[in-house]
């Protein structure tokens, strides 16, 4: 019974996370089925990803600077990564920009929410040892303490780390193909970067809490602009020359008119369609491509 109770409260803030992501998709939220495929696929891949880490960590032996600050945002982010790269990422649902960092975060959470577990349980299972050995009830704090920390900090740094690769996705996505493969390494490697920095800021001597705190403040300004900026990229805010009076276009709170926004007109190199655009969209809402 305490088992399930440690896995329902460990995937409690993934899913908390996951909703609030997913409130962010405004003009055409994704199909509920890939968002939930993600997070399990998330979830599946935590466990090749746990066993590459720790065979990569023997020859370093109980060095956990090294496990934390090199191999694990390195395999973390990579294994993530792969499970959007490798499905959903050519599905017709991944048509505008912001979708990388949904799935993404999908992916993430999934990850996070089952590391979550083996943290909660490592920490509960410690403090039932302590009472064994002590005789007393005492320490049950740092079992909170590890699982309050990870809800408000580790579940959505494993989102805000891989928003990174998920931007850069949706970019490449719809970007010429020359651009698609430098646009996806500089994302991972930034993951990659901000991933190990979070972790050098939890386990080095150095007591640097609070660059923990600056760090994930700067990442949730960073993210939560990314989103603003994909939802003006995306084609869903777009109306094609020639749209009737009063024509609509869907969004997550209902039928929203088409002209809500200023518009300009944009002819599309590419497809060589005329188009009457949202300004500052960037993207073809007919093939999808840069103008």
């Amino acid at each position: 019974m305490i088992l399930w109770i440690i896995i329902a409260l460990s995937f409690a803030p993934g899913i908390y996370w996951l909703w609030y992501f997913y409130e962010k998709d405004e003009l055409e939220p994704e199909p509920i089925h890939l968002i939930r495929r993600t997070f399990l696929l998330g979830i599946a891949v935590a466990f090749p990803v746990g066993f590459l880490e720790s065979l990569l960590e023997i020859p370093f032996g109980p060095s956990e600077l090294m496990g934390a600050v090199i191999i694990a945002p390195i395999i973390e982010e990579i294994g993530k990564y792969s499970v959007v790269r490798a499905t959903v990422y050519r599905h017709a649902e991944f048509d505008e920009p912001l979708d990388g960092i949904m799935y993404a975060a999908a992916a993430a959470l999934g990850f996070a929410s089952i590391e979550n577990v083996f943290y909660v349980w490592a920490e509960y299972d410690d403090w039932l040892n302590n009472q064994a050995s002590s005789g007393t009830a005492e320490g049950f704090g740092a079992v909170i303490g590890v699982y309050a920390v990870r809800a408000v900090l580790s579940v959505p740094g494993h989102v805000l780390d891989s928003s990174m690769w998920g931007y850069a996705l949706g970019r490449a996505k719809f970007s010429p193909p020359e651009k698609e493969g430098w646009l996806t390494l500089e994302g991972l490697a930034a993951a990659v970067g901000c991933h190990a920095l979070f972790n050098f800021c939890l386990v080095s001597d150095l007591n640097l809490g609070g660059g923990v705190l600056l760090l994930t403040f700067g990442l949730w300004r960073v993210v939560l602009g990314r989103i603003d900026h994909t939802l003006r990229l995306s084609p869903h805010g777009i109306t094609a020359t020639g749209s009737a009076p009063g024509a609509t276009v869907a969004s997550k709170g209902g039928e929203v008119p088409a002209s809500s926004g200023a518009t300009t007109t944009v002819f599309c190199p590419h497809c060589r369609e005329t188009l009457a655009v949202l300004e500052k969209s960037e993207f073809c809402p007919v093939c999808g491509m840069s103008f």
